[in-house]
């Protein structure tokens, strides 16, 4: 058995290994310069978002957003670059399938990166689950970016095709398989695998959760490093694949609550009335509120306006009136009102797990 396996293992065939992780670092270190750049380019075309932030702030960020970049691409590239290293005689058609593959991947990162740029624009945050509403809008969405950002998706798609014909030239030219014992070649084929595991999970302890969106929390506090540690790719896929979890963990799930609603309505009602109010015996709104006595009070206009999505940076009313006169209107009101700048949504967010 020993000398059956010992044949097996010494057995040669052809591969050149060398060139597979020549090829496998240029697509890996071009991504991670990409990812860099766009990070570069948020901090110039974002300039007032990211104002806030020192020069060794936004260069901690640069250094903790690799660990997200690495992940991000590991993710993307790691199937493909596997695929490259399996142990066995490779000729060049293979080669190139594989380098195809991972242009396509290439040019899913770089859509996904230029998509998250300008969204940016709108909402000063990274994509997150709205990739998954954008898709049901998909045919909206292909043809605002055909008429608005023709450009850059040019640019892209040359880009991607520049890539793939450079790796084309390069196969013919420098792949050179030589007979390789299969020993060394399985060795290698374990090393890539788990350094590309390592690299998806975002950390080398076994004992750690992978890497996900809140543990940019750990590397910032300030809301302006975290989404500048953060890279849209990483918020895409991490929600988008989260919330198909939460979705799936729902499906066949059936709530019950054996609080009686009666019970409910009683226990609610200690807490909403006051000394002159009283529940008339109304079956429709058993929490409707009725006065025992009405004095005579002066009558008032209110007028209650609720933020949703919106950021105070951009109001004058709220930022110290920096002269944006975006919301005159807004402005008038609130000057002559009062502000509850510390009044938040009570509903509930959907959690976000490691």
């Amino acid at each position: 058995m020993i000398e059956k396996l010992k044949k097996i293992f010494l057995a040669k065939h052809l591969q050149d290994i060398k060139f597979e992780i020549q090829i496998s670092l240029i697509y890996f270190v071009f991504m991670v310069l990409v990812f860099a750049l766009f990070r570069l380019l948020f901090c110039i075309v974002y300039a007032d978002v990211f104002a806030g932030l020192s020069f060794w702030d936004k260069a901690i960020s640069f250094i903790y957003g690799l660990c997200f970049d690495v992940s991000s691409i590991s993710m993307f590239l790691g199937c493909f670059i596997i695929i490259l290293f399996l142990p066995f005689s490779k000729k060049q058609s293979f080669i190139k399938a594989c380098a195809a593959m991972m242009c396509v991947s290439m040019l899913a990162m770089l859509l996904a990166l230029s998509a998250d740029f300008f969204y940016f624009t709108e909402v000063k945050r990274h994509m997150t689950e709205d990739a998954i509403l954008a898709f049901r809008d998909k045919d909206f969405i292909i043809k605002y970016a055909l008429r608005y950002y023709w450009w850059a998706l040019s640019l892209i798609f040359v880009l991607t095709g520049f890539a793939l014909i450079k790796s084309f030239k390069s196969t013919n030219k420098r792949y050179s398989p030589k007979l390789v014992k299969l020993y060394k070649s399985v060795s290698v084929f374990i090393v890539v695998v788990l350094t590309l595991g390592f690299g998806i999970r975002g950390t080398f302890n076994l004992h750690e959760m992978p890497l996900h969106i809140v543990d940019a929390l750990k590397f910032a506090k300030k809301s302006e490093n975290i989404q500048l540690v953060l890279n849209g790719v990483f918020t895409q896929v991490h929600s988008c694949c989260f919330k198909g979890k939460i979705d799936d963990d729902k499906k066949g799930t059936i709530s019950k609550n054996n609080y009686s609603t009666e019970q409910a309505f009683k226990t609610a009602g200690k807490f909403l009335l006051s000394d002159n109010e009283f529940f008339p015996e109304e079956d429709k709104y058993p929490l409707m509120r009725q006065i025992k006595t009405v004095d005579k009070v002066q009558n008032y206009n209110i007028i209650v306006v609720l933020l949703e999505s919106w950021t105070p940076k951009y109001i004058d009313s709220f930022n110290g009136n920096k002269g944006y006169g975006v919301t005159p209107n807004f402005d008038n009101i609130a000057r002559n009102g009062i502000k509850f700048t510390n009044a938040y949504s009570p509903a509930d967010r959907e959690p976000i797990s490691v």
